[in-house]
C-alpha cells in the first residue's frame, strides 16, 4: 500500500511541475491544453460510474452461481 501511495505522490508532483513549467514556457498553449482537464475529468467519473456498476452485476452473478469459474 505506502509504495502505491509513493507512486501516486510522484506521478501528480510530476504533474503539477509539468503544468508550472509548460506555463512558464508557453502560458498560451498550456492555458489551451489545461482547458481539455475537466473533459478528462467527467469521462474518468463516466468511467468510474459504469465499471463499479459492471463490477455490481459481476459480484451478484457470482453469488447466484459460485461454481463458475
Amino acid at each position: 500500500m505506502s509504495e502505491k501511495v509513493a507512486i501516486v505522490f510522484s506521478h501528480i508532483g510530476s504533474f503539477i511541475t509539468g503544468f508550472v513549467l509548460a506555463y512558464a514556457r508557453c502560458w498560451q498553449l498550456a492555458l489551451a491544453m489545461s482547458s481539455i482537464l475537466p473533459c478528462i475529468g467527467i469521462t474518468g467519473a463516466i468511467m468510474t460510474k459504469f465499471i463499479s456498476k459492471y463490477m455490481e452485476c459481476v459480484h451478484y452473478s457470482y453469488l447466484l452461481f459460485p461454481n463458475l469459474t
